[in-house]
């Protein structure tokens, strides 16, 4: 799949013991997403502010990053709510771990966030407004994806300030539509609710991808400003995990967006190969 300018975009793999796999991208100078396997969350059992301090090592000492004022997780049951960071009821570890509850998305306007989405199948979803500062991030799965989660998440930013057509969207890796078996009572039911959007349904094949760049498009943003990682989690094996393939037995894929400030330096992305 094309990646789309003003997106620039390097694959940087990273030597650890064992080894993981990032996929890095900076918008305008500014908005940096990288998307990660790290096999340091090695079960589902792992507690989130564990990941989150060896996700904040991972910025010190490997990536070419300064170590984030704040990493804001959200805490993710699978639904469709969006939390806005500082307005929403969170949990805080130290001084700088923060995660807001009860919800799947996140949306931020202060400087120094950087909003992270851990996955395993579900797609892991980054979107900014860089003129207007806000961020978003999202995790959609089926159950997020058939209840509109990207439409709620680009309404709560606007809601904050940004504008449709200003706003980039990157999604990270996940199950692919070619992967992605479901019972033909789902996916009759997402062509039920979405009926004006074609071509994300083939039998039972469904493509979360697809059908949440359509919603994008549909709520304003431009196609060209729309980049999905061509990373399948299920086709990966041994590089990506994924629920489907590993049931619980399996760790996750971390997305972080984070913008910095036009008064710090821009982060610079080295060339492809290990570092």
């Amino acid at each position: 799949m094309k990646t789309f300018a003003p997106w620039e975009s390097r694959s940087l793999i990273v030597e650890k013991s064992p080894p993981f796999v990032a996929e890095s991208t900076i918008l305008n100078g500014r908005c940096v997403v990288f998307s990660t396997n790290c096999d340091f969350d090695d079960s589902t059992s792992t507690p989130w502010h564990v990941g989150g301090e060896r996700l904040l090592d991972l910025f010190t000492s490997s990536l070419p990053w300064d170590r984030p004022k704040r990493l804001v997780f959200a805490n993710q049951v699978h639904g469709a709510t969006i939390g806005v960071v500082d307005h929403s009821d969170q949990e805080v570890v130290g001084n700088h771990l923060v995660r807001v509850m009860k919800c799947d998305g996140l949306v931020s306007t202060r400087p120094g966030d950087w909003l992270v989405i851990r996955t395993a199948d579900c797609l892991p979803i980054a979107l900014v407004d860089v003129e207007a500062g806000i961020l978003g991030c999202l995790h959609a799965g089926w159950r997020g994806s058939f209840d509109d989660i990207m439409t709620r998440g680009i309404e709560s930013m606007v809601s904050h300030g940004a504008i449709p057509g200003r706003i980039h969207v990157f999604i990270g890796p996940c199950i692919s539509g070619e992967a992605y078996e479901v019972s033909e009572e789902l996916a009759d039911r997402f062509l039920e609710r979405f009926p004006d959007l074609k071509g994300f349904v083939t039998g039972r094949k469904l493509d979360l991808g697809q059908l949440n760049r359509r919603l994008s498009e549909k709520s304003g943003v431009p196609g060209h400003q729309i980049t999905q990682s061509p990373l399948c989690t299920w086709q990966e094996e041994g590089l990506l995990h994924s629920h489907r393939r590993q049931g619980t037995n399996r760790g996750h894929q971390y997305l972080v967006c984070g913008l910095h400030s036009p008064h710090e330096p821009h982060a610079q992305i080295p060339p492809p190969g290990r570092a």
